[in-house]
């Protein structure tokens, strides 16, 4: 499908803007005991100054920009202002918002994790990382095995329509069938539902891990605009990846082929997309949150795979590295739509 259609009708091409190499700015290396697990979310805390992370094994991280330090706020437990997998955060105003998902419920806070209030909350758990808007309404993916890709619940906890059209799971699946398929360089069926989700306002943004398309839905579940322009050409440069790696029998173990969307976020006006490669490097993409338009592609060198991404503005933004080892900044030059 094309960039900018809308039920199916064309609006027109547009050549696909040039890959350019993203300027790394700044590096913070973060303590290997602070982000020690899988981030599941980033999010701006008071004036820009500070970052937070939701970790699905240490809790929530306060990183601070001007000294580099990097410290657990929400800590792991079941009591006041702790968390188990937190799988998604927000910042509104001075409050912390959490997705703990582990205790099935939504965690409000101050910078400090002092707990304000919590709500309860279903989570399907199926994912490590959903999406939390500024109202506390919730996107959370069901791996295909909801009745959607992702379920929506409202600000007040009600369930609304499924948004996405899940492929059939095979009837029968074993460990030795998805190593199978990932070693003939393949999308193991059991993940073809996996997609990453991001809310702008009521409407919600998923890239679809397996299938290779970044679609938007309105809060209806209506179907805004899809397209696979650009990260469709990625997603089939890593298969191929995967394969020319099988045939020289390397470590079959560092090799991720569902992993190369890493994260997906929304803001000024325009979806982000992280992809990982399979074994270092990255790439961000920038689409037009309104049509889909792909406005540009910018690879990076990194040490390690990067996990989670969150814009500054419309040409930088920071990106967590090495499986969170340390914080990056990139510039990205020349962030307008090209004709």
């Amino acid at each position: 499908m094309l960039w900018g259609c809308d039920e199916g009708e064309a609006t027109g091409t547009t050549a696909d803007p040039p890959t350019r190499v993203a300027e790394i700015v700044s590096a913070i290396d973060l303590p290997r005991d602070a982000i020690v697990g899988r981030a599941t979310g980033m999010a701006w805390g008071a004036a820009n100054e500070t970052i937070f992370v939701s970790d699905y094994q240490a809790g929530v991280v306060r990183i601070g920009l001007d000294d580099g330090s990097a410290s657990v706020v929400c800590r792991v437990g079941e009591g006041p202002g702790e968390v188990v997998r937190p799988a998604a955060l927000v910042v509104v105003g001075d409050t912390l918002v959490v997705a703990d998902a582990g205790n099935q419920r939504l965690l409000f806070a101050d910078f400090d994790c002092r707990e304000v209030r919590t709500r309860k909350q279903d989570f399907r758990g199926y994912a490590f990382a959903l999406s939390l808007n500024d109202r506390g309404a919730v996107a959370d993916p069901t791996g295909g095995f909801g009745e959607g890709l992702v379920e929506l619940r409202d600000s007040t906890g009600v369930v609304g329509s499924p948004i996405g059209v899940p492929e059939p799971l095979p009837p029968e699946m074993s460990l030795a069938m998805i190593r199978a398929e990932i070693q003939d360089g393949g999308i193991p069926a059991l993940f073809r539902n996996n997609v990453l989700v991001a809310h702008l306002g009521e409407d919600v943004v998923l890239a679809a891990l397996g299938s290779g398309w970044i679609a938007r839905y309105s809060a209806e579940s209506t179907e805004l605009w899809r397209s696979e322009v650009g990260v469709g050409e990625y997603r089939n440069s890593v298969m191929a990846e995967v394969r020319a790696l099988n045939a020289e029998e390397v470590d079959r173990n560092r090799i991720h082929p569902i992993e190369f969307y890493a994260d997906i976020a929304v803001a000024a006006g325009r979806v982000w997309v992280l992809g990982s490669p399979l074994i270092e490097g990255g790439r961000v993409w920038a689409l037009d949150a309104a049509t889909g338009a792909l406005i540009g592609t910018w690879d990076f060198a990194a040490l390690g795979r990067p996990t989670a991404l969150l814009p500054e503005s419309d040409s930088s933004v920071f990106v967590l590295d090495g499986d969170g080892a340390r914080l990056v900044e990139l510039a990205l030059r020349a962030a307008t739509p090209e004709n």
